[in-house]
C-alpha cells in the first residue's frame, strides 16, 4: 500500500515540544507514548517515493561515471548502452523512445545500478541545457501523452534531504534544516495519500516541493544529517478524535502574520491550519522579503497576465480598477475584484492573481494595490509567498533564539505534535 496507510489509532505521538535542541539525536527520538492504547504497533508508512521529475516532449541527456545496460519493463535487457558520454533520450515523433541514435523497442527503460553509478539527467529548455541532475535511486524513463514521462523511485529520507537543500539556505541553522526535514517529510507523505492511483506520488516542481535529486555542499550535508535525525518523524493534530497528518503550508517570510488556510481549503479546517499567528522573527530575513515594493506595471501587462491564467475570461477589457473586496484579520488579500472600462467585473482568488502577476513580482497579497493612470501600483508589501503555515526566515530566527525544532514547529502549528510513523 502506498497512500491510505494512516491508519489513525496506529500513530504513536512523540512528546517533543519541550525538549532540548540535542532531543533530536536519533536515541532521544526512541521515546515514543501511545496515542491510543489499544494501538499494538505504529502505522506502516511508504519508505519509497515516486518523483515526477519530468513529462515533456523535449529530450533530455543523460550518463554515467559508468556504463549502464537498460532494461525494457519486462526485464529484459536493450541493447543500447549508456556511457559516461551524455546520450541523449527523447520520444520519436512515431510514439517509440530512443536512446542515442536509435529508437528502442520498449515503452519503458530501467536503468539497473543508476545511483551506484552516478547517474545524471540533464533537461533541455528554451535557454539550454539545464545543470546536471544527481539522482538517487531508481530511474523510469516511459513513453507519455506528452513525450517522455520520467520519475525517479527513491527512498523517502533521501528525497527530504534533497527538498530540504533546495529549500533553505545553507546557512540556516541545524534545527531550521530539522524543522525544514518534519515539514518536507510531513507535506510529501500527504500528498501521497492522493496519488496512489497515478504513476507518480509527488512532483519534482513548486506544485509539490522543489527536488532535484541529491545536493552537494554544505546544505546538502546538514539537510541529510537533519533528515537522518529525524527519520520518520511527521507533524500531526487531532482530526476526528485521532491523531493524523496534515498539510504542512510553508512560505518564505509571513511578514508579520501567517495567514489561515481555512480561506481556501474546507479540509484544512483544522486548529493546526488556523493561522493568523504573530511572528515578530522574521525581521531577518533581506528587505526584499520582509518588506517589499513599490512596483509599478503596466494595466496591458497585468491584464494579459491574468488572461493567460484565466482564459476563460474572454471579454476582459482595458482594466478600470482592482480592489479587495475580502481581506484577512492580518490585511492581505483574500478576494480582488476586476472592474473593465465597459463595467463588468470579476472577482478572483488574490492569490491566484499574485501567481498570476509573477510571485516573485507580487510576492505577497499583504500589499496595497492600485490601478492609476494605466499603471497597476503595489505598495507597502510584506512577507514573501503565500503566508500558509510555517513561516521559513521566522524559523531561522526562531531556531537562532534557541528554540528546538519542536518548538519552531508547534508555534506555526497550534496544537499539533510530532509523530513517528516509521
Amino acid at each position: 500500500m502506498r497512500a491510505m496507510i494512516f491508519h489513525h489509532a496506529g500513530l504513536r505521538v512523540l512528546r517533543l515540544a519541550l525538549m532540548p535542541a540535542a532531543s533530536l539525536a536519533p536515541a532521544a527520538c526512541r521515546a515514543e507514548t501511545p496515542v491510543d492504547s489499544s494501538s499494538a504497533s505504529p502505522a506502516k508508512a511508504p519508505r519509497c517515493v515516486r518523483v515526477l521529475i519530468a513529462e515533456t516532449a523535449d529530450p533530455v541527456r543523460l550518463r554515467a561515471e559508468t556504463p549502464l545496460h537498460p532494461l525494457a519493463a519486462d526485464g529484459s535487457p536493450l541493447e543500447e548502452v549508456l556511457s559516461t558520454e551524455w546520450t541523449p533520450c527523447q520520444a520519436d515523433p512515431g510514439g517509440a523512445l530512443s536512446l542515442g541514435s536509435r529508437p528502442l523497442a520498449a515503452e519503458q527503460i530501467e536503468f539497473p545500478g543508476w545511483a551506484a553509478a552516478a547517474g545524471k539527467l540533464s533537461r533541455r529548455t528554451r535557454d539550454g541545457w539545464e545543470p546536471a541532475m544527481t539522482l538517487p535511486g531508481r530511474l523510469l524513463i516511459r513513453r507519455g501523452p506528452r513525450g517522455l514521462t520520467i520519475i525517479n523511485e527513491v527512498e523517502i529520507e533521501e528525497y527530504v534531504a534533497g527538498v530540504t537543500a533546495r529549500e533553505i539556505p545553507s546557512d540556516f541553522h541545524i534545527e531550521a534544516f530539522r524543522a525544514q526535514s518534519i515539514l518536507c517529510r510531513t507535506f510529501c507523505l500527504y500528498q501521497m495519500r492522493s496519488r496512489d492511483h497515478l504513476a507518480y506520488d509527488v512532483l519534482a516542481s513548486e506544485g509539490s516541493q522543489v527536488y532535484v535529486g541529491t545536493v552537494a555542499g554544505a546544505a546538502g550535508e546538514k539537510a541529510r544529517a537533519a533528515a537522518a535525525e529525524t527519520a520518520g518523524l511527521v507533524c500531526t493534530c487531532p482530526r476526528d478524535g485521532k491523531e493524523d497528518i496534515f498539510l504542512t503550508y510553508y512560505s518564505s517570510a509571513c511578514g508579520g502574520s501567517s495567514q489561515s488556510a481555512w480561506t481556501f481549503n474546507p479540509s484544512d479546517r483544522i486548529e493546526a491550519l488556523s493561522g493568523d499567528v504573530p511572528c515578530d522573527f522574521c525581521q531577518i530575513a533581506p528587505p526584499d522579503c520582509y518588506r517589499w515594493g513599490p512596483v509599478t506595471l503596466p494595466e496591458a501587462t497585468v491584464r494579459a497576465a491574468i488572461l493567460d491564467r484565466y482564459p476563460r475570461l474572454t471579454s476582459l477589457d482595458r482594466l478600470k480598477s482592482i480592489e479587495a473586496t475580502r481581506q484577512a484579520p492580518s490585511g492581505r488579500w483574500v478576494e480582488v475584484r476586476l472592474t473593465d472600462v465597459k463595467g463588468a467585473q470579476w472577482t478572483l482568488p488574490a492569490e491566484h492573481v499574485r501567481l498570476a502577476i509573477g510571485s516573485r513580482v507580487m510576492r505577497s497579497t499583504d500589499c496595497r494595490m492600485s490601478l492609476v493612470a494605466g499603471e497597476v501600483r503595489l505598495e507597502n508589501g510584506k512577507g514573501f509567498g503565500h503566508g500558509l503555515g510555517l513561516c521559513q526566515w521566522g524559523m531561522q530566527g526562531q531556531a537562532l533564539a534557541g528554540r528546538t525544532a519542536p518548538q519552531i514547529l508547534r508555534f506555526y502549528f497550534p496544537g499539533s505534535s510530532l509523530t513517528r510513523v516509521y
